[in-house]
């Protein structure tokens, strides 16, 4: 057996396909990053954008408008906060919540992202154009179908089918 084993596999490693091309996404905008000047890891991006619009915010609501684990995000703050780029404050409202918010160097930052980004869109956006898909459009449908019938019930579903189809 020759070539690549995972593309022999196909469909039943989707997981597996999607974490090539987004390691391959992430390792090429790192690089790119790092052609605009950022001082912080790509993956902090979405974090800074946001709290630059938004802040101050609470660790919580930054992981609800992200998408991403608390922890994720404690931990990004920690970076941020390690590179210069954040302050974190005690919230007025509610002592227990720790509020995040770009300091001067952050809103910087953010500035040299949004650059980031717009070139970014243009490469993407081009990219797909090339392979005749709309990434972005086919992951939303996906994950609103999976949003609406998790893999686990789909699965169960094909084999009470199968099992009717059996009797």
């Amino acid at each position: 057996m020759s070539g690549d084993f995972v593309d022999q596999l196909g469909s039943a490693v989707l997981p597996h396909h999607v974490r090539r091309l987004m390691d391959a996404l992430i390792v090429d905008a790192d690089r790119v990053a790092d052609r605009f000047g950022l001082t912080i890891p790509h993956r902090c991006c979405s974090t800074v954008l946001l709290l630059d619009q938004e802040g101050p915010i609470g660790v919580m609501r930054v992981a609800e408008q992200l998408g991403l684990s608390h922890p994720v995000i404690i931990d990004f703050a920690r970076t941020l906060k390690q590179l210069g780029f954040l302050e974190e404050t005690v919230s007025p409202q509610d002592r227990r919540v720790r509020q995040l918010a770009l300091n001067a160097a952050g809103q910087d930052e953010a500035d040299r992202v949004r650059r980031l980004h717009a070139e970014l869109a243009r490469q993407h956006d081009a990219l797909c154009a090339e392979a005749g898909i709309d990434l972005v459009a086919a992951s939303r449908t996906l994950q609103a179908s999976l949003r609406q019938t998790p893999l686990l019930d789909r699965v169960e579903r094909a084999e009470k089918d199968m099992h009717h189809e059996v009797d």
